[in-house]
C-alpha cells in the first residue's frame, strides 16, 4: 500500500487577526506539484469555539518533492 495524499494539522498563532487558528496543509503525491495551506481562525467565547473566515493559499510541498508528482 502506498500513500497518495497526506495532511498535517496544527493549532497555530496568527498575526492578522491576532489570535489562534487551525492550520491544515494538504498535499497529494500526484498533485502536479501543488500543496495547499488552509487557516481557520477561532476564538473561544463562553466555552464555545467561534470560527472566523477560512483562508487558503498555495503552500510548500513537504512530503513529496515536486519531482515525485510525475512518478
Amino acid at each position: 500500500m502506498q500513500l497518495r495524499g497526506a495532511s498535517v494539522v496544527a493549532d497555530v498563532r496568527i498575526k492578522d487577526p491576532d489570535g489562534d487558528a487551525i492550520r491544515v496543509e494538504v498535499e497529494h503525491r500526484e498533485g502536479v506539484g501543488v500543496a495547499i495551506a488552509v487557516l481557520l481562525p477561532y476564538t473561544i467565547q463562553k466555552k464555545q469555539m467561534v470560527y472566523g473566515n477560512m483562508q487558503a493559499a498555495a503552500a510548500q510541498r513537504r512530503i513529496w518533492p515536486a519531482s515525485a508528482a510525475t512518478n
